[in-house]
């Protein structure tokens, strides 16, 4: 038989297939490093044989590409001649010896300034051709660079340096900002000349060998719902293929929705470092309705909102953002909207408190929901009814199944639905495909819940998934968490539980609104809920 983890899993790949895009699902964004960067540590620059064969002068500087600290102590430098076919030691690092993201750490000998880390008089490097190589504890060689006529370079040799030269890994001098990480294994590609050796140690300021990204818009303030917005990313670091506009994904979040949606940027042009949206021949838009990565539209309130475009540069691993205001239209405040959709929320747990369940033998769990349409009109409500009926009967899917078939219509768009638990996999697939705005909830479902994301993580338009701000979401995850039960369900039979759905219903009854425009909304929730008590008795739905 089958776990209920591996059918939820299962469900929702049917699901996002049957939605056409489950293909998509697979590629859920994570930058990756940049191209030709090394992973690892590098020989950065070398110096061999400087005036004669005085190994005094003679250096080896290493580089660390990466964003983490290595410990190198018992690592070797070794050398090999052009035409030598084994490696010896000439240097060892001493035991507890590290280099910091970033750094650098000098081998050399006594006259070379600064001072090396390591002081070694004995390298004897050959001026003309040779093999220099990092080797791991393990004898592993980590990397190697060899110049000249060498025979066993990475790729083909680098040049021999003229007298006094240093051979250095790009983009070094060329790139002063940029330190020392190419890494093409091809030391002809990746090392050039350096006329005026500059060796650096552990003391050294650390270069990571990356730009910074900056995020912008063309617009900081939407001042109309049928406007639309470019974003740019300037980023250098992603410029990887000279033949190629390539793309990669920002996420664009609202007030209205924190999930938010992911859509692509792409090169402005061929080896430039800008990416935007209209490469893509796609613009940033606004709506109330349910956001839409296949169209880049994001769902904002007209009122006060801010959408904020996040892009996650890689290298170096920071976040950067813009932030767009909207102000489209006079309405009312985020805090007037949050205290409106804590109030159908209230509703929600009372619907279901009044009918409160003991135990599994009648109605169903106590799970319930209430629908309203954009102009926040209480259109239905429902509870969970899966013993007095069949275990498709969720709160939310009765809610829509019958609002939908007493109305006629074939979707409801820019409706809400407010319910006590987070929809199931089945309940956030119909209230996408029914085209709902919003999905506020109450309680998490650590097992089944999550769906919406997933839907929008494989480019699908669904309601935006909300969070209930109200406490009584934090009470029951708090105290599911701490009760023992492996069943949300059974949880939510408990006195526990009631006590919590106890006090929202008396928070309804007593509430005072702060926002004057929410005292008829809160009237209407009042009505309902006494209309219920009076006449629908322990019925699933009107």
């Amino acid at each position: 038989m089958l776990s209920r983890g591996v059918i939820h899993g299962t469900f929702m790949r049917r699901l996002a297939g049957a939605l056409g895009v489950w293909a998509a699902w697979s590629v859920i964004l994570a930058p990756g490093a940049a191209a030709g960067i090394a992973d690892h540590l590098v020989i950065s620059e070398v110096l061999v044989e400087p005036s004669g064969r005085q190994s005094d002068y003679e250096f080896v500087e290493l580089y660390n590409p990466t964003g983490g600290t290595v410990t190198i102590g018992g690592w070797t430098i070794a050398y090999k001649s052009g035409t030598g076919t084994s490696f010896s030691t000439v240097a060892t690092v001493p035991s507890g010896r590290v280099i910091g993201p970033y750094g650098f750490f000098l081998v050399g000998g006594g006259k070379v300034v600064p001072s090396p880390d390591v002081v070694d008089r004995s390298l004897g490097f050959n001026a003309t051709s040779g093999h220099i190589a990092l080797r791991n504890t393990a004898g592993v060689i980590v990397d190697k660079v060899g110049y000249g006529s060498a025979i066993d370079p990475e790729g083909a040799a680098a040049p021999s340096p003229p007298l006094t030269q240093s051979l250095e890994r790009l983009p070094g001098a060329s790139a002063p900002t940029m330190g020392n990480g190419q890494d093409g294994d091809n030391n002809s590609v990746d090392f050039a000349v350096r006329p005026l050796p500059q060796p650096q140690n552990s003391t050294s300021q650390e270069i990571p060998p990356f730009h910074s990204a900056l995020v912008s818009s063309d617009a900081g303030l939407v001042t109309s719902m049928t406007q639309r917005v470019n974003v740019t990313v300037t980023d250098a670091d992603r410029d990887n293929n000279a033949a190629l506009a390539e793309t990669f994904s920002i996420t664009v979040t609202s007030y209205a929705d924190p999930l938010g949606i992911v859509i692509p940027v792409r090169e402005t042009a061929l080896s430039a470092p800008n990416f935007d949206l209209l490469g893509t021949a796609r613009l940033l838009g606004f709506t109330t309705g349910p956001s839409d990565p296949q169209t880049d539209v994001i769902q904002v309130w007209p009122s006060g909102d801010t959408a904020t475009v996040t892009y996650r540069d890689p290298a170096p691993a920071e976040t950067r953002t813009v932030a767009i205001a909207v102000q489209a239209t006079e309405g009312p405040s985020l805090a007037a909207i949050d205290e409106r959709e804590g109030i159908f929320s209230l509703l929600a747990y009372a619907i279901v408190y009044v009918d409160w369940q003991p135990d599994t033998s009648s109605r169903g769990y106590n799970i319930g929901a209430v629908l309203t349409d954009e102009n926040d009109s209480i259109v239905y409500w429902s509870r969970n009814c899966v013993r007095a009926s069949d275990f498709t009967h969720h709160a939310e899917a009765v809610s829509m199944q019958e609002f939908l078939a007493a109305t006629a219509q074939g979707q409801l768009s820019r409706d809400r639905v407010y319910t006590t638990l987070e929809p199931c996999p089945m309940c956030a697939g119909m209230s996408t495909l029914a085209v709902l705005s919003r999905a506020v909830h109450g309680q998490t479902d650590p097992r089944f819940g999550g769906d919406y994301a997933a839907l929008r993580g494989a480019g699908r338009s669904t309601p935006t998934p909300v969070p209930s701000k109200l406490h009584y979401r934090d009470d029951l995850d708090r105290l599911y968490q701490q009760s023992g039960f492996t069943s949300i369900v059974s949880f939510l039979y408990s006195d526990t539980a009631r006590s919590v759905f106890q006090a929202a219903y008396n928070d309804l009854l007593t509430f005072a609104p702060q926002y004057q425009e929410n005292a008829p909304v809160l009237q209407q929730a009042r009505d309902l809920i006494a209309t219920i008590q009076a006449g629908y008795g322990n019925a699933c739905h009107p």
